[in-house]
């Protein structure tokens, strides 16, 4: 299994923003041969 950690830099309250940054990360680690993708910045519009 081939496991990719991500990280993006999300903006605060640009939730549809924050999802296409963090999708577009995913599917460049899958094409790069990731089973599992992880990303650990919250993406909440409540942050700060």
């Amino acid at each position: 299994m081939n496991i990719a950690l991500v990280q993006v830099n999300p903006t605060v309250g640009d939730l549809e923003g924050n999802r296409e940054l963090t999708l577009d990360h995913a599917r460049r680690a899958h094409d790069r041969g990731a089973d599992l993708v992880d990303s650990t910045e919250p993406h909440s519009s409540t942050l700060q």
